[in-house]
């Protein structure tokens, strides 16, 4: 599963109106970490009580959502989190949970049976991943992937990569660990976006240049062994031949959108805090969707929405001018 895998007789928007098959949920901006390129504890902590992530969830199935990914700030942070992974698994939705992996060992059982997609990060080795992760990181990421393997979940470890960590040894590290542990890899560059420097230069001196970025994903683009590495070979070449990728036309907002812990709908995590007349708490589910108009954005550095775009490039209807929108 390598960007959004499901069954297209859900998506519809494309002459009027339909639901995003894939939700990307904030449940908090609390979190037990602090890493380099990360600034979400900046941000506003209050979230939507338990009853009403729970309708939302139930009005999300209703409208078509088929895959709901619980991003942070720390998910595992939620309370509650057990009672939404249930909701989901009832209606057949499937789940994703994004965590840094370090409460993942106090998780009951039903927590880990209800994930069928468990992302986390892993930056390098010991040293390497701890200066951007923090001290004492290392070895509970590794623990929590060796735990939802023996929970039969899909697991990706996102590598964050940034000039502190695009060294080929460093990318081979990651590789050679995930063909032990049998993990997926998602080279991910660090960017900036809403979740990240809200505040300051703090990713100043983590941002790659154009040619770092370039040689480093022709690096990955040439391994000789793709098996564990989860981005599609697409991908890659875009991000070897020329860095960000570039879209006649991104469709963030139809294939995908984001709702954050007050229940704001966006688009993309670009966009998060733009869009603050748009809630669904307040409005309606279906009514706070539909409200989302596709970003006139055409360059992206974040690797689920341009591996999104990449899936459904072929499924897109002409525009009406006899060319597709897509590149």
């Amino acid at each position: 599963m390598r960007a959004l895998r499901a069954n297209l007789s859900g998506l519809t928007r494309f002459n009027g109106s339909s639901m995003p098959l894939k939700v990307n949920v904030v449940t908090n901006y609390t979190c037990n970490l602090d890493c380099a390129y990360c600034n979400v504890k900046d941000l506003d902590k209050s979230t939507m009580p338990t009853l009403e992530t729970l309708h939302m969830i139930d009005q999300l199935s209703k409208l078509g959502m088929r895959q709901i990914h619980f991003i942070g700030g720390e998910p595992l942070l939620r309370k509650d989190l057990e009672e939404l992974l249930t909701c989901c698994k009832q209606q057949g939705i499937v789940t994703a949970v994004h965590s840094n992996g370090l409460l993942l060992q106090k998780m009951a059982v039903q927590v880990l049976d209800s994930i069928d997609i468990f992302y986390t990060c892993l930056n390098g080795p010991r040293g390497v991943h701890e200066s951007s992760r923090g001290k004492g990181t290392f070895d509970p990421t590794v623990a929590a992937i060796k735990l939802m393997k023996s929970h039969k979940a899909m697991v990706v470890a996102d590598m964050i990569i940034s000039q502190n960590n695009c060294e080929q040894k460093t990318i081979d590290y990651v590789l050679t660990l995930a063909k032990e542990l049998n993990f997926a890899v998602n080279f991910q560059p660090v960017f900036e976006h809403g979740l990240v420097n809200i505040h300051g230069n703090k990713l100043g001196n983590l941002v790659m240049l154009d040619h770092q970025l370039q040689s480093t994903f022709r690096y990955i683009l040439h391994y000789p062994d793709h098996t564990h590495i989860f981005n599609s070979k697409k991908y890659l070449t875009d991000m070897a031949t020329r860095g960000a990728t570039q879209f006649k036309r991104c469709y963030m907002g139809i294939l995908s959108c984001v709702i954050d812990p007050q229940g704001y709908v966006s688009r993309c995590y670009k966009y998060i805090h733009h869009h603050r007349n748009i809630n669904g708490r307040l409005m309606g589910w279906r009514e706070a969707i539909e409200q989302i108009q596709l970003t006139d954005c055409r360059t992206c550095l974040y690797t689920t929405h341009i591996e999104d775009n990449y899936t459904f490039i072929p499924r897109v209807e002409n525009t009406g001018t006899g060319e597709n929108e897509y590149p």
